[in-house]
Parts: structure tokens; sequence; C-alpha cells
């Protein structure tokens, strides 16, 4: 059986070749034979009726002239000829053996042709009348009246059929050949044609299993305007971004490894130092401080990467009402716990008119958190943070400045990754976890909204979070 899509398009169309061809090799074949038979026996009956007209005059000369002559008119028609009465008794000629048994019907018609009516009949079957006689060959017969005063004279003209089908043979034999030829220029074209559409196919195959096997790499050439195309181009895309996945994937498990083995680390060695007494007295406190210290550093590690995965799999709900910005900017600032132990200074910058938004306020109380510590975390002493919000058209926004180094260009894009910090010589005491600006992109696109960073080197950065305005 064959599997290959190859092999079944091939001979599929093979299939379809040989039964067009076939069929109209046959047809044609069949049509050619049918026209030069009419075209014999019409020919035949123009001679018969020639010999017809001869006869009459060699009956004026009378039977011996006319005995004579059969046989000059049997190479005339090209045919074997004979003459009847209307009884059937031969009157000249020789008829063929046992031609009354391949036409029976014929005595019945003789009175009719005897009056002038013309008429032929074809056999059709070669099988033997009798088996110990002659072959009964395919055949044509052909009566003719002769006109003479008794009216009792009929002239019989019988052709083998492949004598009188003998004309089309050149042009039988030309169709086979020409239906030869066209065969085998069909089943190479089909051959070529079959490959051109398989061979995209067995490309995407081959990439897709190339990436099945951990060739995250592999893609497919097979990326025309067609259907395959197309399919080509998609499995392309969905290869470029299951490697993205992957080497996310890969860099998230490396990132939490090492974001959990200094900690881990730190907390084996002072317990151990701890177990084994070698701490003196006086630091034992600095170093369970330490190990508290280490133990908060993963626990709130762990903590966002369960927000993150939860977020990112559409686990936590977003209960949206109308909130006062303006309001809840304030009072969030208002609490000493948003910005303890900086010295920077705060500012609020709050436009004029309605700043009314559908927002979760326990998400918004997140992102405000996570974008006010990250300004902190960069901010210069003493300092500006500012925090501004106005309304156009039916959004409204509100945004975090500081005043730090700011953000490189090529950076900007990279900061909403998982882990990645710009300033890599902070540690992740001071720095955070590296989660915090990935989680709130997933909780501003969780509450309908859209945030966005400008900033230029030296001159602090701006975040911008964009909110659905209220139309209660």
């Amino acid at each position: 059986m064959i599997r290959s899509i190859f092999g079944r398009i091939l001979l599929s169309n093979c299939i379809i070749i040989v039964i067009t061809i076939v069929t109209f090799a046959l047809l044609t074949g069949y049509l050619i034979r049918m026209h030069v038979i009419d075209n014999r026996n019409n020919e035949v009956l123009s001679k018969g009726q020639a010999a017809v007209n001869l006869i009459v005059n060699d009956s004026r000369l009378g039977p011996a002239v006319l005995e004579q002559n059969i046989a000059t008119i049997n190479e005339l028609v090209g045919a074997t000829c004979w003459i009847t009465d209307k009884d059937g008794k031969t009157l000249a000629g020789i008829p063929p053996e046992a031609w009354h048994l391949q036409y029976p019907d014929v005595s019945e018609h003789l009175n009719s042709l005897a009056s002038g009516l013309t008429r032929y009949w074809i056999h059709h079957s070669n099988r033997r009348i009798d088996p110990q006689g002659p072959p009964n060959d395919r055949s044509v017969l052909v009566a003719l009246p002769i006109p003479d005063i008794e009216h009792n004279k009929i002239l019989f003209l019988h052709v083998s059929a492949p004598k009188v089908a003998k004309p089309a043979e050149p042009f039988e034999n030309l169709l086979l050949y020409s239906a030869l030829v066209g065969l085998l220029t069909s089943i190479i074209f089909a051959f070529f044609i079959s490959h051109s559409l398989t061979s995209p196919l067995k490309s995407i195959s081959q990439a897709a299993r190339r990436f099945a096997q951990g060739d995250y790499d592999s893609r497919t050439n097979a990326t025309d305007n067609s259907e395959i195309g197309r399919l080509g181009r998609t499995l392309n895309t969905m290869a470029a971004s299951l490697s993205t996945i992957e080497q996310n994937r890969r860099e998230f498990l490396a990132n939490v490894t090492h974001e959990l083995k200094t900690p881990v680390a730190s907390i084996q060695a002072m317990t151990e130092a701890l177990i084994d007494d070698v701490v003196p007295q006086d630091k034992k406190v600095v170093f369970l401080s330490s190990i508290l210290t280490a133990n908060k550093r993963m626990n709130r590690l762990i903590n966002d990467l369960l927000d993150l995965s939860s977020l990112e799999a559409g686990e936590i709900p977003a209960v949206i009402e109308t909130i006062d910005l303006r309001i809840f900017l304030h009072d969030q600032l208002s609490k000493e716990q948003l910005l303890p132990h900086h010295p920077v200074i705060l500012e609020e910058q709050f436009a004029e008119g309605d700043l009314r938004v559908l927002a979760d306020p326990y998400r918004l109380t997140q992102v405000l958190t996570n974008l006010m510590s990250n300004a902190k975390r960069y901010a210069p002493p003493q300092s500006t943070i500012t925090l501004s919000a106005q309304r156009k058209g039916q959004i409204i926004s509100f945004s975090v400045a500081d005043q730090g180094k700011g953000i490189a260009p090529d950076e900007l894009p990279l900061i909403w990754d998982r882990f990645y910090r710009i300033d890599k010589s902070r540690s992740r005491d001071d720095g955070g976890t590296g989660l915090g600006l990935a989680i709130t992109k997933k909780l501003v696109e969780l509450m309908n909204g859209h945030i966005a960073v400008s900033s230029s080197p030296g001159k602090g950065a701006t975040f911008t979070v964009t909110l659905p305005a209220s139309l209660s």
C-alpha cells in the first residue's frame, strides 16, 4: 500500500491519465471505424448500383454472358456477388458458404427486395455457427433489386468486415501510437507535477520533525504564496514562537536557579556555622538576622513568581469598579510604607476635571507600589519624584517620573522581561527580585490598560499607565 503523499498523488494522476487516454482512444477509434464502415457501405451501395446497371445489360445478352462477367463484377465492387430470384434460388455467382445461416432473416425480405427495396445487414458475431465449417467472420451484406420485366432478381454483395474496416487501420495505428506517446508524456509530466506539489509538504514535514527532535532553529523554505506556502509560513512563525518560549523557559530556570542559589548557600553556611558553634556570641544575632533577611528574600521571590505565573495563566480575576484617581493616588502617597526611609521629595500634579477610572483598586495599589518603589530605588537622595494624572477623551493616565540616571534606548524594550535589571551592579537585596515591572505590566493589562516608559540617559525615567475612564 502506498503511504507517501507523493506516491498517492502520482498514482491517482496516472490512473486518471490512463483512463482518460484509453477512453479517448477507444471512443475515437470506434468513431473512426464506424465512419470508415459507413463510407465503405455507401461505396459498396454505389458500386452495387453500377453493378446492377451492368447486370441489366448482361441479362439482355443472355445468362451465359452474365455468368461469365460475374467475376469481373466481384473485382469491380470488391465484394462477393451473386444473384438470386425472389425465392432465394441462386441464378449466377457463388455465394459464401453458410451465408444464409449468418443472415437468417434475409428470406423474410426477398419479396420486398425483388420489388425494389434496397437493404443491408451487418453481422457482428465471429462465433462459428458450424464447428466443422468455416469461421463465421464479421461481415456486411447488401441487397439491391435488379429491374427487369419479371421483377424477380436480387443482387447480393457480401463484404467481410476486415475488408470494410481496412481503410481505418492506418488511422487506428496512428491513434494507438499517439495514445502511447501521450500516455508516456503525461506520466512524465504527472511525475514532475506531483513532485512539485509534494516537495513543499516534504520540506514542512522534515522541518517539523527536526523541531520535534529539539532543533529549535529548524525552518522550512516552503513559503510561497500558495496554500502550502502559507502553511509553511505559519509553521515557521509557530517554530519561532516556540523557540522563543523555550529560550525564555531556559533563561527563566537559569535566573530562578541563580536567584535562589545565593540565599540558600548563605543560609546553609551561616546555619552550619551556628550549629558548629564557631560564631562568637556577640555575632550570633547578626548571623540570625542575615538568615532571616535571606529567607525573606526567597519568600518575596517565590511570591512574585507565583503572582506572575497566575497572571500569565489568567487565574487572577480583576474586580473592576469606578475609582476617583485623584483621591486614590493622594491616599496611597500619604501612606508612610510606600516610600520608607528614603529621602526624596514627592510632588503631585493632578489635572482639573473628572479623573474617575475603571480599575481594580487592589491591583491598582500593586501597580502604584511597584512603580513608586522602582522610582525610589533609582532616584538620587533629595531628588523629586513626580506623580501626575490627566484625562484625554475617554482615557485617563497617571505617570511616575523620577530624576535618576535614566534608561538607555536599547534597554527600554527589555525592562519588562523577567529578572532583567538595568543596573547589574546592584545587589538583589537593594534591587528587588527583577520581576516587579513584569508583574506591573500584566496587572495593567488585566485592568484593560496600557503601560509605557520614556527615558533619556541622565534625565530619569517616566512610567505612564493608561486606563479607561468611567462613563458613569
